[in-house]
């Protein structure tokens, strides 16, 4: 199978499964397939990014794509009982976070787009910097942050990181609180970054016939928001830009830890985003169980009114914000309304704990990033980052320090602590809530010893 290289975080956890890179940054995965369902379901996941090489299973997840099409969901079924999760582009399977390598420094795609259609939104010019300074529209100045050794010729990364589709449709609807939507989109972005920049960032190191993992620091990062996609839809996004060799190194980065920790940090933006989208304006989102990402009190009309979905890729163009609002009211005269789904009413201060455990389901093992990942989707309003890491690194010491892939590991069982969470209830996401939660925990623990 031949799978573009920001999917590869979808095919990492295969058993067994041979890597190649190939010359155009594409990787070649090889696989022993043990279930044809579970291929169909991972080909439909993976959508137009991946291609069957092997002739037997070239079909694989086309008759299920044609089923679930005729079921309604891509075509309006009744998204107020069920809501559109096979034709969400950010529906599970379709992240929030993607990475493109870069093997050309020319950087005009992102400084030639003012992105007007947000102007008086954001906060200052479409880029800034999050590491670094200088002329973000300069493209001289922003390609220095595209850096590499002699051997590789891949320059960098572009990490495209996009908001929910709820929340870019706030900014069509409700341009009082865009200001806020947007900011707490970029504070989001820079959670995601600079997780990765702490734990997936590495160099391999292979001196002395053993392989070692040394922490890496981009030189400089730099991001540039824009508000619509091709076709002048509401689509909050940024492309964050940044080097491949990090400072002081002479090897380009690993690839692998990148990739490996995307889900993570895709996770961790999403948990973020809904956090601050509470804190910055007058709505709040959360996350179903089945992981499709809402507003409270939008219209899920407004979702297939703004769906993405297009048979042409579309012009890139430059929107003024005056055309993006008019074009945006000339789209909302087609609005049907398909009702609100209503928001759960448990889980907003403790962990989804059922969700929890079920991200964990099938895993023969658990590493610091699986606990992140499923951590920040349990909690189902949002937390703030910071708090997440807090709450992990406390209640799975054995798992904090480890960078990269080869990262410390304990059991599901361990993992999903089960006995306590019986004994206690669901795990509070507040850091003084948990620390009494543990200190119960522990407290009994020593009553029954005696």
């Amino acid at each position: 199978m031949v799978i573009e290289s920001w999917l590869r975080w979808l095919f990492e956890p295969l058993p067994n499964a041979q890597w190649l890179t190939l010359e155009d940054g594409r990787h070649a995965v090889k696989f022993r397939v043990s279930n044809e369902l579970f291929l169909d379901q991972l080909m439909l996941r993976a959508g137009e990014g991946a291609v069957v090489a092997t002739p037997k299973f070239a079909k694989a997840g086309h008759e299920l794509a044609k089923r679930i099409a005729a079921s309604g969901c891509a075509s309006g079924g009744n998204f107020a009982r069920s809501p559109p999760r096979c034709s969400d582009r950010w529906a599970p399977g379709c992240p929030m976070i993607r990475v493109l390598s870069r093997r050309s420094n020319d950087v005009s795609y992102f400084t030639d787009d003012r992105a007007l259609e947000i102007e008086g939104l954001r906060d200052g010019e479409p880029g800034w910097w999050l590491r670094g300074a200088g002329d973000s529209g300069d493209p001289r100045c922003v390609a220095e942050v595209l850096r590499t050794s002699q051997r590789s010729s891949i320059l960098g990364y572009d990490i495209v990181v996009a908001a929910p589709r709820p929340t870019s449709i706030l900014l069509a609807i409700d341009a009082e609180h865009g200001s806020g939507v947007v900011a707490a989109h970029r504070t989001s972005v820079g959670a995601a970054i600079d997780y990765l920049e702490e734990h997936a960032l590495v160099v391999r190191d292979r001196r002395g016939g053993e392989d070692r993992d040394q922490a890496g620091r981009w030189t400089g990062i730099v991001g540039f928001t824009h508000g619509v996609n091709r076709h002048g839809e509401p689509h909050l996004h940024d492309h964050v830009l940044v080097g491949a060799l990090p400072e002081g190194s002479r090897s380009v980065l690993d690839s692998r830890g990148l990739f490996a920790h995307l889900e993570a940090a895709d996770a961790l933006y999403r948990t973020s985003l809904r956090h601050e989208l509470k804190e910055r304006t007058s709505w709040s989102a959360w996350r179903s169980f089945e992981g499709v990402e809402h507003v409270v009190g939008l219209d899920e009309g407004y979702r297939a009114l703004w769906g993405g979905h297009h048979a042409d890729r579309g012009e890139k163009l430059h929107w003024r914000r005056r055309d993006a609002i008019e074009q945006w009211r000339d789209d909302r005269a087609r609005f049907d309304s398909l009702g609100v789904i209503d928001p759960p009413t448990r889980h907003r201060s403790t962990l989804d704990e059922h969700g929890f455990a079920g991200a964990l389901e099938g895993r023969r093992d658990v590493t610091r990033r699986h606990v992140i990942a499923a951590w920040s989707n349990a909690a189902r309003f949002g937390q703030d980052p910071a708090a997440v890491a807090r709450a992990v690194d406390t209640l799975y010491p054995e798992l904090t320090g480890a960078r990269g892939v080869r990262e410390p590991s304990i059991s599901v069982r361990e993992a999903r602590m089960t006995a306590q969470v019986r004994e206690r209830g669901a795990r509070p996401l507040e850091t003084p809530d948990l620390e009494r939660w543990r200190q119960r925990s522990r407290d009994e623990s020593r009553s029954r010893s005696r």
